[in-house]
């Protein structure tokens, strides 16, 4: 029977543990890029219900960038430091 590749049995043990836990963290990761695909997936649904039915952008105005870049007098809005 040949040998496998790099060393006999006793190296391929420690191979195995390594490739296993490698196969879960990718797998761990495709289950992110899911959850990641569906939200995307929810957004793009909500735009394109909203443009079919000829409404504007409520969902982005840009007042919130502008009152950070600008907030009015007296403003609860407070920069980080």
């Amino acid at each position: 029977m040949p040998q496998p590749r790099g060393g006999d049995r006793t190296s391929a043990a420690p191979r195995l543990y390594l490739l296993r836990r490698h196969r879960e963290r990718v797998t761990e990761h495709i289950q992110e890029l899911h959850h990641c695909l569906d939200l995307v997936s929810r957004k793009v649904a909500m735009y394109e219900e909203h443009l079919a039915g000829g409404r504007g952008d409520p969902l982005w105005t840009g007042t919130c960038l502008a009152e950070e870049q600008h907030p009015p007098p007296n403003s609860s809005v407070r920069k980080s430091r």
